[in-house]
């Protein structure tokens, strides 16, 4: 009982440290919605594609990243239960942000006297790949009431379908369907069990995870095993699946990049001035 006493008190204390401390950027965000940046990111930008969605061309946006953006129903359920697993496990019910994640990472964070745990959901990497801001307490309170905005804005699928367009994996390659031709050399809707669960491992950090250097692509191999662990316990796979799985090897060199129809892609770029 004294416990629960105090966990509720510990997030009481949280609550109000951030409505305090947070006062000028909460006021900020009500000003500034978080919810116009984000559609500015992905309308610039984007892909070239036949009538069946077969990707032709990429074409940089404003920022220099590649963009592939497919609608959710065309990302593989694989993928999409790998990501949710790696990075953010109680997105279908949060309400942006995870207290209990919160906690978790604040008391490993102490105990360990470094930060080695981190607690963002989806919702709030979200608005971190729309609007960068320096990694400062006042920009996880900005994220923290932004995501509220956010998951009021859209619905879980939108997020997450944006979420997976935008996310950062390979240099400038932005977004699970353009990583998945440039590692698999497959549309993202294609992707099995353990190609999802690389990609999803390679989110956390790109750098550290690069497949194409032999130490990040051994790295990336151990977290994707541990991921495709955490799968199986959450009942996301069978044992069989899970240990064919760990058989696959993630590849080491990259795959062209779509350059089909040239002159087509020219002439649209052309008259239109960007993909559409």
């Amino acid at each position: 009982m004294k416990l629960k006493i105090f966990k509720i008190l510990l997030v009481f204390s949280f609550l109000l440290s951030i409505l305090w401390f947070g006062r000028e950027t909460i006021a900020e965000y009500v000003v500034d919605d978080p919810v116009l940046p984000i559609e500015e990111y992905f309308s610039s930008g984007g892909a070239y594609t036949d009538c069946n969605g077969k990707l032709l061309r990429s074409v940089a946006n404003i920022r220099g990243d590649y963009l592939f953006p497919v609608k959710l129903k065309n990302q593989s359920k694989e993928l999409i239960e790998a990501v949710i697993t790696a990075e953010d496990r109680n997105f279908r019910t949060h309400p942006g942000f995870d207290l209990g994640a919160i906690i978790r990472a604040a008391k490993q964070n102490l105990k360990n006297r470094r930060v080695v745990s981190g607690a963002s959901t989806i919702t709030q990497q979200l608005i971190r790949i729309a609007v960068p801001r320096e990694r400062t307490f006042a920009a996880k309170i900005a994220e923290f009431f932004g995501s509220i905005r956010i998951e009021a804005a859209y619905s879980k699928d939108e997020i997450l379908e944006k979420y997976l367009n935008s996310v950062c994996l390979f240099g400038n390659v932005r977004g699970t369907a353009m990583a998945a031709q440039l590692l698999f050399g497959k549309d993202s809707g294609m992707l099995n069990l353990a190609e999802s669960a690389a990609l999803a491992a390679a989110i956390q950090a790109p750098g550290r995870y690069n497949p194409f250097t032999l130490k990040g692509n051994l790295a990336l191999l151990a977290r994707r095993n541990r991921i495709l662990h955490d799968m199986l316990k959450l009942g996301k796979c069978s044992e069989s699946e899970y240990k064919n799985a760990l058989k696959e090897i993630i590849p080491t060199y990259k795959k062209k990049r779509a350059f089909n129809a040239p002159h087509f892609c020219d002439y649209l770029e052309k008259e239109q001035g960007k993909p559409v």
